[in-house]
């Protein structure tokens, strides 16, 4: 189990990396435009760090309403159903304790949000003046 929630963080942070990097480039002009205006690079970084964030967020909220509901239903009618020669359960058992769940998906934003101050830095190498010029 723990390496399937690993190899789902990683996934994560790189659809995150790329998806931020997208953004990033996508939104040069507006960089250009902030620090021409006197915004540091600390400031733009920020910005996107609270806009990947938030895609995060609703990435994590929407995948817990949709696997909470999953679970619940299999808990409710038992509809996924097991050999009970081979595993001595004759339906899938569903743990929905709310700790693990909260851990997980704090960690998760924790983990890909730190991951994602390394795409961030290119921010820093946006000259203002090539930015806004090739606008």
């Amino acid at each position: 189990m723990l390496v399937v929630i690993i190899l789902m963080v990683v996934v994560a942070i790189i659809n995150m990396t790329s998806a931020l990097l997208i953004i990033i480039l996508e939104r040069t002009t507006m960089i250009g435009v902030l620090k021409a205006l006197g915004a540091s690079n600390g400031l733009v970084r920020r910005i996107f760090l609270i806009d990947g964030a938030y895609i995060l967020g609703i990435g994590i909220v929407g995948g817990d309403l949709l696997g909470l509901a999953l679970a619940w239903l299999q808990r409710v009618t038992g509809l996924v159903r097991l050999p009970i020669e081979s595993y001595y359960v004759d339906q899938v058992p569903v743990d929905l304790s709310p700790w693990p769940i909260l851990v997980l998906n704090i960690g998760t934003l924790v983990i890909c949000v730190a991951a994602l101050l390394l795409p961030t830095l290119l921010v820093t190498r946006i000259a203002p003046a090539r930015a806004i010029r090739f606008a």
